[in-house]
């Protein structure tokens, strides 16, 4: 710990790390399934990507539409998808027919599943266990930055994603009135940036690396 870093409020816990953006956009609905039951997988699809300054392109270099396609399941691409040898470029380009697939007759053909037409309902099931499992009491969210994930479903619109010091995954801190700290709401998946921070800061670590993590007070 830094000598700075000793808080003065001793309720407080005052500790370093990376603001990854502040979220300019939380959805309304907090489970998968309100999302899909009345068809709105396509409008927050494109409500993202009309939202982002990088289209076509996600800041990490990725493509858009393959960051969208995989906060959906929390950054798992489904089992069944990889075990016929699909990529989350494949996932992408038909996760939204996959809600429209389990209203099909069995036996409908589906040009973009050729050659693995037979498992089709099978996929969408996966693909629909796997996000039901990853978007529960969670909320996804657009960053100032571009970036996107899921959040605790208590976010909201101008709380801000961070990666600090000790934790495994990013998390949500909302910024407080005095401007003199956060409160803890949850943890976060976010794309491209799930690389969690070290338990601790080396003292071999360069000065300039250290200076780079700010200083954040949970209250």
């Amino acid at each position: 710990m830094w000598q700075s870093d000793v808080p003065e409020n001793p309720f407080a816990l005052t500790t370093r790390g990376v603001i990854l953006g502040r979220a300019v956009y939380v959805s309304p609905y907090r489970h998968f399934s309100d999302i899909v039951s009345q068809g709105r997988m396509r409008e927050a699809h494109f409500k993202f990507l009309r939202m982002i300054s990088s289209y076509p392109f996600y800041p990490t270099g990725q493509s858009a539409h393959i960051a969208f396609a995989m906060t959906i399941t929390g950054g798992v691409l489904p089992k069944l998808i990889r075990d016929v040898g699909r990529t989350d470029r494949w996932c992408a380009d038909n996760y939204l027919d996959f809600e429209n697939i389990s209203s099909m007759p069995y036996h409908t053909h589906v040009p973009d599943f050729e050659g693995i037409e037979q498992l089709k309902h099978e996929i969408q099931n996966d693909w629909y266990q796997t996000a039901l499992k990853a978007y529960c009491e969670r909320r996804w969210y657009v960053l100032d930055t571009d970036r996107v994930g899921l959040g605790n479903h208590r976010m909201q619109q101008g709380d801000v994603i961070a990666k600090l010091v000790g934790l495994s995954v990013p998390c949500v801190p909302r910024p407080l009135g005095n401007g003199e700290g956060y409160q803890f709401i949850g943890e976060a998946y976010c794309y491209g940036e799930m690389d969690g921070l070290a338990k601790r800061v080396s003292r071999d670590v360069d000065i300039s690396a250290k200076r780079s993590l700010q200083k954040i007070v949970i209250m």
